[in-house]
């Protein structure tokens, strides 16, 4: 599982642009309010600390649902962080559905990585 990371250095960049996207889509539907400054903070925050935290350490010992849902909560408590701060101007319901929607990307970016390791 290691070898992917080694052998595919583009993972962590992929990850940052579909967590990017999928933040500035959820965000601002409704009456949300999310800046591209705003989400690139955030995901220049999110992708590194969650690819280095769970896709590394999570992922390989204990499997996929073990790693989605440490993806949730560690977004969830990114995700109140920056909207304390005002980069990411959205209610409380807003803040769940961005957070489940990037916990929805990182569940097939799991088995893209899982799929990976097995075919090396």
């Amino acid at each position: 599982m290691r070898q992917f990371y080694t052998r595919y250095p583009y993972s962590l960049f992929l990850k940052a642009i579909l967590q990017f996207f999928v933040t500035l889509f959820l965000a601002n539907l409704g009456n949300g309010s999310a800046s591209f400054s705003g989400v690139f903070l955030f995901v220049l925050a999110l992708a590194p600390t969650s690819f280095l935290l769970i896709d590394l350490l999570v992922l390989p010992g204990l499997g996929v649902r073990a790693a989605n849902l440490a993806d949730w909560v560690w977004g969830f408590f990114i995700t109140i962080l920056y909207r304390s701060l005002g980069y990411l101007q959205i209610d409380f319901f807003q803040l769940l559905v961005v957070v489940t929607g990037v916990a929805v990307v990182e569940h097939f970016f799991h088995q893209m990585l899982k799929k990976a390791a097995h075919s090396d």
